[in-house]
């Protein structure tokens, strides 16, 4: 699974954004084989909008409809963390109902806006690579795990030693002593 938006969605995403703040913003992505090319916002309608999102129920009916008649797939369900990082918040995690649809979330850390996409199923969450434009450029900084510090020191260590191996082999040998 991965996603892939061009410039002007991110565009669109984030104007969506700033005029609900500092409500969730929230809606769909449509395309083909996740190459998202349709936006639709559709309004927030939460009991408490400003830490959760809820689809208006017949405008998410008009949008599936309106994604069926232009021949186009569910890419993504995206929505907004205005005050918070992009990834799925429990809340989130309970909530979705599409395990084969990414969730696209834009969040704002310190009024910076970082962009990641997520595939939420029963066996968890799993970060989705996301392509804006013709770059791979995933908008929200990776964590650093255990296991990818084990491994970047573990090569690290395994240059080094490869390094004075083939050193050590390259030296002429010492001279006799008479």
């Amino acid at each position: 699974m991965h996603l892939r938006l061009e410039q002007h969605l991110v565009a669109q995403l984030l104007q969506a954004a700033n005029s609900c703040a500092p409500h969730e913003a929230c809606g769909l992505l449509g395309g083909k084989q996740g190459q998202a090319s349709h936006f639709i916002a559709i309004d927030n309608v939460a009991a408490s909008p400003m830490h959760r999102y809820e689809m208006d129920s017949s405008q998410l009916v008009k949008a599936f409809f309106a994604l069926e008649r232009d021949n186009l797939e569910l890419c993504a369900i995206w929505h907004t963390h205005p005050e918070g990082r992009p990834r799925p918040s429990p809340e989130d995690i309970r909530a979705a109902a599409w395990p084969d649809v990414c969730q696209l979330i834009l969040g704002f850390v310190n009024g910076k806006a970082e962009l990641a996409a997520w595939q939420v199923a029963p066996g968890g969450v799993k970060r989705v690579p996301l392509q804006i434009g013709n770059a791979v450029q995933d908008l929200a900084p990776e964590e650093e795990s255990a296991g990818r510090n084990l491994a970047i020191w573990g090569s690290a260590a395994l240059a080094i030693l490869l390094a004075l191996w083939l050193a050590i082999s390259l030296l002429p040998p010492a001279p006799r002593i008479p």
